[in-house]
């Protein structure tokens, strides 16, 4: 059910446009600063973006690897616990 879908954001770009979207989805959204571009489904599954956001095409890599993607997903958060990267 809908639920039990956790969502978490963490975008970077201009706070004020940040501020917007947070009040907008109704969602906490963390700002940081850092040009990567992820996105991890359920710990299980991640698309990591390999172009630059102003990239004329732009490619990404979809693994469904458990492991690579639990491992990333602790990562982040310890990230975003410490506050490194944030603003």
């Amino acid at each position: 059910s809908k639920s039990n879908v956790k969502v978490r954001l963490a975008l970077s770009g201009d706070a004020e446009k940040i501020r917007k979207l947070s009040a907008k989805l109704n969602l906490k959204v963390k700002a940081l600063e850092t040009p990567a571009r992820f996105f991890i489904a359920d710990r299980k599954q991640a698309l990591l973006m390999i172009t630059p956001e102003q990239a004329e095409e732009e490619i990404g890599i979809w693994l469904n690897a458990n492991y690579f993607t639990d491992s990333l997903t602790h990562i982040i958060d310890n990230a975003l616990k410490n506050g490194n990267g944030a603003q």
